[in-house]
């Protein structure tokens, strides 16, 4: 049995929200006192973006600005040589908490909080950096970052790899180090090598539609010029797809150009923004807080009550993405896959 989900601070036992709010104490102080809302309100994860941000930036003579005003928003960081906003989002003020905790938004307002601020920054570009990511995986969005700002550190032409299928374990490892959303369900992999190093990787798992199939994963260690379209050319002979979909976070991609429009993949709808719950400091999937999993992980449950209602009475929260694209590639259609 899974141990019990109780947000709760180990240091003062106090509801968890964040290492910068995490005890009632705090909850009280920041909700009814202006200035020392005002005294907490960049958090050391913030600072420590702003400062590496800044690096990259002045590494390559660009801009920056801090708290940049625009379309009646306030963006954490904005480079305006690359028409790039970067922001960062905490979990404790960017979910529910507002509503719940802070009583300074409606629950309507936050979940369309992300995308509302990336609607109003077109025509730039919105980065989300999440804060437990940044916690917890900020190798791999330093990288990300960089790339954005600096451009590749190395360079490698896919045409010079070699191609094979690669075992579920090897392929999770890959993306737990190089993807920010890390290993997922999928049940065929294939990586591009350079020599004995793996430098790009792409996985599928198939729909219930006939051969209709899910592109779930794709990353590289290096920036692998012409990689997405030399795997993608091996599934499609491989597998003989009548069409593939995927999806795209608005909160990371450039819907302009991305992978997807670059190789001629179609959009086939926006999807609306969708919902993590908040445990211990980290956003976790809702597929895990469906009512047979919640009986073993929550200490108050009640079968009666909604999945919604036995988080809330356990003090977890939900926090809401952007939104994200569906893409459609149909390879009949194409004439580099034919």
């Amino acid at each position: 049995m899974n141990s019990k989900i109780d947000n709760v601070c180990n240091n003062c036992k106090s509801r968890y929200l964040s290492d910068l709010y995490n005890s009632s104490h705090y909850q009280k102080i920041i909700k009814t006192n202006s200035s020392e809302r005002k005294k907490y309100n960049r958090s050391k994860q913030e600072k420590e973006l702003f400062e590496y941000v800044k690096k990259l930036t002045n590494n390559k003579q660009l801009s920056i600005k801090h708290s940049f005003p625009f379309n009646g928003k306030n963006y954490d960081i904005f480079i305006p040589e690359l028409k790039l906003f970067v922001e960062y989002n905490g979990l404790s003020f960017h979910s529910e908490m507002l509503y719940y905790v802070f009583e300074t938004k409606t629950l309507q307002e936050t979940k369309i909080l992300h995308k509302e601020r990336v609607i109003a920054a077109k025509p730039n570009r919105v980065f989300m950096v999440w804060e437990d990511d940044w916690k917890f995986k900020q190798e791999i969005v330093k990288k990300q970052l960089k790339f954005l700002i600096c451009g590749a550190d190395k360079r490698i032409y896919a045409r010079k790899t070699k191609i094979k299928s690669i075992a579920k374990n090897d392929a999770d490892i890959f993306y737990e180090n190089y993807h920010i959303q890390g290993k997922s369900n999928y049940s065929m992999s294939y990586a591009l090598y350079d020599d004995l190093e793996i430098v790009a990787c792409m996985s599928f798992k198939k729909c219930n539609e006939s051969a209709v199939f899910e592109l779930v994963r794709y990353c590289s260690k290096y920036h692998v010029i012409g990689g997405f379209s030399k795997i993608l050319s091996f599934f499609i002979d491989k597998c003989s797809p009548i069409k593939i979909i995927s999806f795209a976070d608005l909160g990371i991609v450039d819907e302009t150009n991305n992978v997807y429009v670059n190789n001629g993949w179609e959009e086939e709808k926006r999807l609306n923004p969708d919902y993590k719950y908040i445990v211990n400091g980290k956003k976790c999937h809702k597929f895990g807080f469906r009512h047979k999993q919640l009986k073993n992980k929550l200490k108050k449950y009640n079968p009666e009550l909604t999945e919604y209602e036995n988080c809330l009475n356990n003090k977890i929260y939900r926090i809401w993405d952007c939104g994200k694209i569906k893409y459609s590639f149909f390879p009949a259609k194409s004439s580099k896959y034919k």
